[in-house]
């Protein structure tokens, strides 16, 4: 990912990052490569399966999983908003609990009062945050369009340019045909002049009937005259025809010129506004663009920053959560009753580490569900999992984070992982690697049964 400024700035869009953020003291946010972490892990594991982040120590590989359970927790506010009345709803998975102190509602009405005006708010600010969210992408849209936009700009102002000499050039045709056709228009007359007078010399009655020598001169000198009449008309259409010719091709060019005047004003339009948007972002609201004057800061600088939120956007997303939070408690609420008998089920399996009956046996996800609404975030050891949660079928549970997974033995997380549709497992490869009882040849000759590359 650090080599690839592509895929990064890709990971880091406004688009993939969540709507929601964990409200951290000093309200600090991720940095570049924690909110990578995150983003990809949404939607790398959207459709079931698992990410690994791997980062020396300090580097912030746990503090990433708090945004992980916002962006999850407030995925699931949203899907329970659309309940009218949470005692009809039905919640699958699991999210922290962190909202005020307040004082329970004392009857199912205030609850579901409380649960509508919750819902309200949590309502109100997703929708801010998504509008923040539209506007950062919108930049991150007008920055990717820069260069097409300067090359639209370029080849707009090069159409121009050919349009305009394409013009004058056409417009110095025309002049030039203008004067031919003049010059011929002359000649015309004065070929017309020249009949004329020489009709006024014809000879007279007798002098054609005996064909004198001048009548025959004139005569002869008429053909001539008709001839060279006939000529220059022939010369004259001509030259009006292409004259004509040229002012259709003027018309056109001069309408072109103008097409292309126009577009490549638009195209210079465009090309500043997008421009414009993107400083004014940056000088207004401290927006962090993703372009190659971040990936020429220096790599620890470049990495402490946080692309397209500024801090208002930020804040926005902190009141996603909280709101959300308070959905969750407004959602407990009002589905109390439901819920409380759920929890007591459960309590009774975790005695009998069984429930009476096939048939209540498959309720058994439903009942771990209704305590993630309640609890936080259930934190066990893989040793546990067996235990607590060996009954439950396999991908019912959605989400599981390894912390620290350098220390642990694969397959002792074999059991977790079967139980969830989506993993975040968070380690350290460099660090000193668990305590394994069996003998490498074991191990070895275990994995070539199940082909298996030990080294991987």
């Amino acid at each position: 990912m650090l080599g690839n400024t592509t895929a990064l700035a890709d990971a880091v869009s406004p688009g993939f990052t969540p709507l929601a953020r964990w409200p951290s003291p000093g309200r600090y946010p991720l940095v570049l490569l924690q909110q990578v972490a995150v983003n990809l892990a949404l939607r790398e594991t959207e459709s079931g399966g698992l990410l690994g982040v791997n980062g020396p120590p300090g580097t912030g590989k746990t503090t990433l999983l708090r945004d992980l359970v916002a962006g999850v927790a407030t995925a699931r506010a949203e899907a329970m908003a659309k309940f009218e009345d949470p005692e009809t709803g039905h919640v699958e998975r699991r999210i922290p609990h962190i909202v005020e102190a307040e004082q329970p509602p004392s009857t199912h009405e205030e609850a579901l009062e409380r649960w509508k005006s919750t819902r309200k708010r949590f309502r109100r600010a997703l929708d801010k945050s998504r509008q923040s969210q539209t506007w950062s992408e919108s930049l991150r849209t007008d920055l990717a369009r820069l260069p097409a936009l300067a090359q639209a700009e370029a080849d707009a102002k090069a159409k121009r340019d050919a349009a305009t000499e394409n013009a004058r050039r056409l417009q110095a045709a025309l002049a030039t045909a203008r004067r031919t056709e003049a010059e011929t228009s002359r000649q015309l007359q004065h070929a017309d002049q020249e009949l004329h007078t020489h009709d006024l010399a014809k000879p007279g009655f007798w002098a054609r009937l005996f064909r004198t020598r001048a009548s025959r001169e004139w005569s002869d000198k008429l053909k001539v005259l008709r001839a060279n009449h006939r000529g220059m008309v022939t010369q004259h259409t001509k030259k009006t025809a292409e004259r004509r010719h040229i002012e259709d091709e003027v018309r056109r060019g001069l309408l072109e010129q103008q097409n292309t005047e126009t577009a490549w004003q638009a195209a210079c339009a465009q090309h500043q506004q997008a421009k414009q948007r993107l400083t004014e972002a940056q000088q207004e609201y401290g927006v962090v663009l993703v372009d190659a004057t971040f990936f020429a800061l220096e790599h620890a600088k470049r990495h402490q920053s946080t692309p397209w939120f500024p801090p208002a956007a930020q804040r926005l997303r902190d009141e996603v959560f909280i709101s959300a939070m308070a959905v969750h408690r407004a959602f407990i609420d009002a589905a109390a009753k439901p819920l409380r008998h759920n929890l007591g089920a459960l309590m009774n399996a975790f005695t009998t580490q069984t429930l009476p009956g096939a048939e209540k046996q498959v309720l058994l996800p439903d009942l771990w569900a209704s305590l993630f609404l309640v609890v936080p975030l259930v934190s066990t050891t893989f040793a546990s999992v067996n235990r607590m949660l060996g009954k439950l079928p396999p991908e019912n549970l959605g989400w599981l984070f390894v912390d620290e997974a350098g220390q642990a033995l694969p397959q002792a997380a074999v059991g977790a992982l079967l139980r969830t549709r989506r993993a975040v497992v968070v380690g350290d490869p460099v660090q000193i690697e668990p305590v394994v009882l069996l003998p490498d040849t074991l191990t070895n000759a275990i994995c070539r049964h199940f082909g298996v590359d030990p080294e991987r």
